[in-house]
């Protein structure tokens, strides 16, 4: 018995020193294919960059590359797929809202509406008409993008009711009004409505779709302000590293480099599977 420990023991440490020698590779991976980003990246937005961690440039280029994965899912071709990715970068340009969550907003527009020629027209007159409409509430980035989220649910599930209301509702409340004005009821009425499950995806995207030549009116009069500033430098770098990522392929091999960690582990777990009934006999015996 006392040989079968000294083994495992010796194997255990062999897993644990594998572990640490792939650990080591992985890192080396990662920041180098990151750093290529950011060494990319710092001849134009030098000031932003310098404050971002290879991590956080990570995660951007995941962030684009899942954005991109479900607009095709949502689009029948390259070419559709393009025009829909132009129309979302316009309204986030345009309502200096995010990014990311304008992507999600269009993308589950899309899907729930039936496949007829306008169906992308209305994906993308909605999705700016409730970007400007929060804008024009004065709702935050963070806002936005969870009132956003709320009203793609509600679009997805084919009635806007519950907390889904009170989200809009509460972060939102020109996004209210402008589905008042299209139905031609007091805003207070849309309560009751939403309650009896009369706010439907129809209804929805018609009625703001309606009101956005009204909303860009309105959107004209606002000031630019620095959080609004920042967000489209947010909005530009977030593009600008999914753009060099795509070229350089720098998240691919950092995933692949990730992907040792695992395989590492796996490793290292069996050693500690592998002596598991050993283990329990050695604390087991008095």
């Amino acid at each position: 018995m006392n040989g079968n420990i000294g083994t495992l023991t010796i194997e255990m440490a062999a897993n644990v020193i594998r572990l640490q020698r792939d650990m080591t590779r992985v890192r080396r991976v990662i920041d180098s294919s990151l750093a290529g980003i950011k060494s990319q990246l710092s001849g134009i937005f030098s000031v932003v960059t310098a404050a971002l961690s290879l991590r956080e440039l990570g995660q951007m280029a995941d962030t684009v590359a899942n954005m991109d994965a479900r607009l095709r899912l949502a689009t029948k071709s390259q070419a559709e797929f393009a025009k829909a990715q132009e129309n979302i970068q316009r309204i986030a340009q345009t309502t200096k809202g995010p990014l990311e969550a304008i992507s999600n907003l269009y993308t589950r527009i899309a899907q729930a509406l039936p496949d007829t020629v306008d169906r992308q027209q209305k994906a993308t007159d909605t999705s700016h008409a409730l970007a400007l409409a929060l804008r024009i509430s004065g709702a935050s980035a963070q806002e936005s993008a969870s009132a956003m989220q709320q009203f793609s649910q509600a679009i997805a599930a084919g009635v806007l009711r519950g907390d889904e209301f009170n989200s809009v509702n509460e972060a939102a409340p020109r996004v209210m009004k402008a589905l008042a004005d299209a139905i031609g009821v007091p805003v207070g009425k849309l309560r009751e409505m939403a309650e009896q499950g009369k706010l439907t995806t129809d209804i929805l995207v018609a009625g703001l779709g309606s009101q956005l030549p009204k909303l860009l009116k309105e959107a004209e009069t606002l000031p630019n302000t620095i959080g609004s500033a920042w967000q489209t430098v947010r909005n530009e770098l977030l593009l600008t590293v999914g753009e060099i990522d795509k070229i350089t392929g720098a998240s691919r091999k950092a995933a692949e480099g990730v992907g040792l960690i695992a395989k590492a582990l796996s490793g290292l777990r069996s050693a500690f599977g592998g002596g598991g009934d050993l283990f329990g006999w050695v604390i087991a015996t008095p």
